[in-house]
C-alpha cells in the first residue's frame, strides 16, 4: 500500500491506526478450506503458528466463505482480551499482552483448524502450561499435537 492508501485505509477502519504511525505490523491469517500447496490438507489457518510484538496487529483474512476465528477458552493470557470475528468477512485484532492466544473456527474445530499467536515478551510464558492442558475435539488435538511441537523445535 502507498501512504494514501494507508491513510484511506486507516480512516476507515480497514487496518489498525498503529500501522499508519509504523509503531507496530501487520500479519495476515488466512482461513482455508484447503492447502494450495497440499491438497490432502483442509480447513486450516495459514500460517498455524504465528510470532508477534505486542502492539501488532493480525488480519485473519477470509479467503474462503464460511470460517470465523475466535479465541479458545482458556487459551489466553491472563488480561488477554478475547475475540470473536464474523463468518466469512475480514477481522483484524491488535494483540498486546504477551502470552500463548489460541484460537478457532467455530464450525471447523472439530475438523482440526485450530491456531495459534505468541506475542513475546518478558511475561509470555506465563499461560504456556495452561493452554497446553486445555482439552480439544480428537481432530483439534492432533492438530494441538503439532502445533506444540512446532513450538517446542522452534528457538526462541
Amino acid at each position: 500500500m502507498n501512504r494514501r492508501e494507508l491513510i484511506i485505509a486507516a480512516a476507515a477502519g480497514l487496518i489498525a491506526p498503529a500501522t499508519y504511525a509504523g509503531s507496530a505490523n501487520t500479519h495476515t491469517v488466512r482461513a482455508l478450506t484447503s492447502d494450495p500447496d497440499d491438497p490432502d490438507r483442509s480447513m486450516l489457518f495459514s500460517p498455524q503458528v504465528l510470532r508477534i510484538e505486542p502492539g501488532d496487529s493480525i488480519v485473519f483474512e477470509a479467503a474462503n466463505p464460511g470460517h470465523n476465528s475466535q479465541t479458545t477458552n482458556g487459551m489466553l493470557p491472563d488480561g488477554a482480551e478475547p475475540w470473536r470475528g464474523p463468518f466469512g468477512r475480514d477481522f483484524t485484532v491488535t494483540l498486546e499482552t504477551p502470552g500463548y492466544y489460541g484460537y478457532h473456527c467455530l464450525p471447523h474445530r472439530g475438523m482440526g483448524m485450530v491456531g495459534l499467536v505468541i506475542v513475546e515478551g518478558d511475561t509470555r510464558d506465563n499461560n504456556l502450561e495452561a493452554a497446553k492442558a486445555i482439552a480439544h475435539p480428537p481432530r483439534a488435538q492432533a492438530a494441538w499435537q503439532t502445533i506444540w511441537a512446532e513450538v517446542a523445535a522452534a528457538p526462541r
